[in-house]
């Protein structure tokens, strides 16, 4: 994988880089603008910000940080440019890319006595102090399909908003968080295990609004493939 730690689940279509490189060679000749992007994970978002502030240093970028609901609302009525999540619907609203396949996984604090299993269970978990997200997080939709598959209705001590402040909060030893793998660049003070019964990929995707772009959004694109190229 590249120094982003982004990978691509899959190989580009035939073109996908040639036309890459045609729109950033392109884009190197603009001298300002303003690039509002939304993000619901720290990571792949600022691996893919900061590629593209490296390519497109004049270029200004926002960043929205915030969860599923909240950054696909943004992209909808144009608060945002570009979102980058995963699970993006795909219905028509939007046109989108991938650029990072990754599960969802337990979160514990290095001290726990479970951070020495290789894998947990969920009944492994319902007498843990647990900690969720508010709905609308796509990291909650996935842990509460989870749960509901298993039967069970688990009560969390602690609601959160963001994977960052789960990772905070299980750092600081509050309980057994969940994030996604990829969630965050930091090592420190929480472990991350797989839970058997939450074993599936998804993907996550640079996307934007049908109908709308621009030239510094194409760039934006552009940069996707080619960081996914490099991996």
């Amino acid at each position: 994988p590249s120094e982003t730690g982004v990978r691509p689940p899959h190989t580009p279509r035939d073109g996908t880089l040639s036309e890459a490189t045609v729109l950033l060679t392109r884009g190197e000749r603009v001298e300002s603008g303003v690039l509002r992007v939304g993000i619901g994970n720290l990571m792949p978002g600022m691996a893919l910000i900061g590629a593209f502030q490296k390519r497109f240093p004049k270029i200004q970028v926002e960043v929205q940080y915030a969860i599923f609901s909240d950054i696909i609302d943004a992209v909808l009525e144009q608060r945002v440019d570009v979102g980058v999540l995963p699970n993006v619907p795909q219905d028509g609203r939007f046109i989108s890319q991938v650029c990072l396949a990754q599960d969802v996984v337990a979160l514990l604090p290095m001290n726990h006595p479970l951070v020495r299993c290789s894998r947990l269970h969920i009944a492994d978990l319902l007498e843990e102090k647990l900690i969720f997200q508010k709905k609308g997080s796509a990291t909650q939709r996935v842990i509460d399909a989870a749960f509901k598959k298993a039967n069970v209705s688990p009560r969390p001590t602690l609601i959160l908003e963001t994977g960052s402040e789960v990772f905070e909060a299980v750092a600081n030893g509050l309980g057994i968080g969940f994030i996604w793998r990829h969630g965050t660049s930091r090592k420190d003070g929480a472990a991350r295990i797989p839970v058997v019964e939450i074993d599936s990929t998804h993907e996550e995707v640079v996307f934007r609004r049908q109908g709308f772009s621009n030239a510094i959004v194409d760039m934006f694109f552009a940069t996707a493939s080619s960081v996914m190229s490099n991996d």
